[in-house]
């Protein structure tokens, strides 16, 4: 394995080149938005009508998404879709 040459690696402003590569990633915190809340539970609802059949009387399982939605959107907000 070739040694790092630190010296070189400043020298060719690589450091400074990795640092505005990571301040340019998007992290997590600023990807969330409420909004993708929203889609989630919408989704989590389209999904569910697609199982409908296989679901039905199964009433653990809605129990469940009812919990989910609550927990993603706080038990004042949630809201049936």
């Amino acid at each position: 394995m070739k040694d790092f040459d630190l010296k070189k690696y400043l020298a060719e402003n690589k450091l400074e080149e990795r640092e505005k590569e990571f301040e340019e990633r998007e992290t997590e915190f600023e990807r969330n938005k409420p909004a993708r809340i929203d889609e989630f539970i919408m989704k989590l609802s389209r999904l569910y009508d697609n199982y409908h059949a296989e679901l039905y009387l199964k009433d653990d399982v809605f129990r469940g998404i009812e919990a989910v939605k609550i927990a993603a959107l706080g038990p004042d907000t949630a809201t049936e879709n």
